[in-house]
């Protein structure tokens, strides 16, 4: 490849035909030799490239200056490194034709909900979580709240998305999030909780050094969720009884149940909780 285009794609990532006007020729000779390939009009980059999904964001954000990454894209960007993205969703007020492995959205976003990573335009933890939620679930909220967004900050932008399609979805999840569940596990837990009637429990507590999932703090009752997700592997598991043992010794009881125990069983779950609490002093109404 032309030792200049090498320079310039080690250095931006992307190179716009426009930018370079005096290098018109050497870019179509790298293009029909295979060396550079397109991923918007007049935007290319070496070949094989576009199959990063970032390099696809980068060029989107350097092609147009109105464009802001939205969708699993921003997710993976700025709270979940592990959301997979395929397609990269990008918001613009313009529209866009169809482009591989991009997905447009005509729309304008409040600046406020607009970040900056790098050179890319984002937007914010709390935005992109209440936006996917209506299609991926309550998962990419409890990623947002465990990554330390703020309840209220998702409700201030449930409220700025307006009723555009999904709304519905959004305000039942959100509501569904009130106990600020850190993951799919914890949401299942604390919705059995709540509809068994337990009450007086608080939400990742901080004791001993660590975060309780769900805590009675007067009685010294904790329930530990063992999600497959978070809590797996020869390391994870030593840790967590160490941890068990510091909290009894500090005089608590821990009550650790797992996701399939909660889906597959969960009179059990709270029949155990019960029984925990009663031996504690906690007069359970049921």
């Amino acid at each position: 490849m032309h030792e200049q285009l090498e320079q310039i794609l080690a250095a931006r990532g992307v190179i716009e035909r426009r930018a370079w006007p005096g290098l018109r020729g050497a870019i179509g000779g790298a293009l029909g030799r295979g060396e550079l390939e397109r991923v918007l009009p007049g935007c290319y980059v070496e070949a094989g490239a576009s199959a990063d999904w970032r390099r696809r964001a980068l060029a989107a954000c350097t092609h147009f200056d109105d464009a802001v990454i939205s969708g699993e894209a921003a997710a993976a960007l700025v709270f979940w490194p592990r959301c997979p993205v395929t397609v990269v969703e990008v918001t613009r007020a313009n529209a866009v034709s169809n482009t591989p492995g991009f997905r447009w959205h005509r729309s304008s976003i409040p600046p406020q909900w607009v970040m900056t990573v790098g050179r890319l335009r984002v937007t914010r933890p709390a935005w992109t979580a209440v936006d996917l939620c209506a299609r991926l679930g309550g998962q990419v909220l409890d990623e947002a709240l465990r990554t330390g967004v703020g309840l209220g900050d998702l409700w201030s932008a449930f409220h700025d998305l307006g009723p555009r399609p999904g709304a519905a979805a959004r305000r039942a999840l959100l509501t569904d999030s009130r106990d600020e569940p850190w993951s799919e596990g914890e949401r299942l837990l604390h919705r059995l909780l709540r509809s068994a009637g337990l009450t007086g429990w608080r939400t990742n507590v901080a004791v001993c050094g660590f975060r309780l999932d769900v805590a009675w703090i007067r009685f010294k009752v904790a329930v530990e969720v063992d999600g497959y997700e978070f809590h797996s592997g020869r390391e994870t598991f030593e840790s967590d009884r160490l941890r068990d043992q510091q909290l009894q010794a500090q005089g608590w009881a821990v009550a650790r149940v797992t996701w399939r125990q909660l889906d597959e069983n969960p009179e059990n779950v709270v029949a155990t909780v019960r029984r925990i609490l009663r031996r504690r002093g906690w007069a359970c109404r049921n």
